[in-house]
């Protein structure tokens, strides 16, 4: 398991949402490369992935919020500001082991 990644079984893959922010050209190829892809092309991943970074999705710059869109500030970790201590409670309680587990939380007490 890597820094940025998690794997479950051999079918399953769950990239960390913060890894793919600081680094999703080198995370892109490691999917690719796990999948064994035979047509890597690594010009052609950095484009795709240019293609969709948060300022060309949104034509905002990172921190720049507009409500009316799905695609709210792209900040690592912002999800926190969005929940109320009773949601919050939720996730801990439903998936907090798996926050843990996947990188984004180092322990059930935020």
């Amino acid at each position: 398991m890597n820094k940025s990644a998690c794997h479950h079984g051999d079918n399953s893959f769950f990239p960390e949402m913060n890894g793919l922010l600081r680094s999703l050209h080198s995370l892109a190829l490691g999917i690719l490369d796990d999948l064994h892809s035979e047509d890597l092309d690594a010009e052609a991943v950095g484009q795709i992935v240019d293609a969709s970074t948060f300022l060309r999705t949104t034509g905002r710059t990172e921190g720049r919020e507009d409500s009316r869109s799905h695609f709210l500030k792209g900040l690592i970790d912002d999800w926190r500001n969005h929940l109320d201590d009773k949601a919050q409670d939720f996730v801990r309680e439903t998936g907090g082991e798996l926050l843990v587990e996947l990188g984004y939380e180092r322990s059930l007490n935020w």
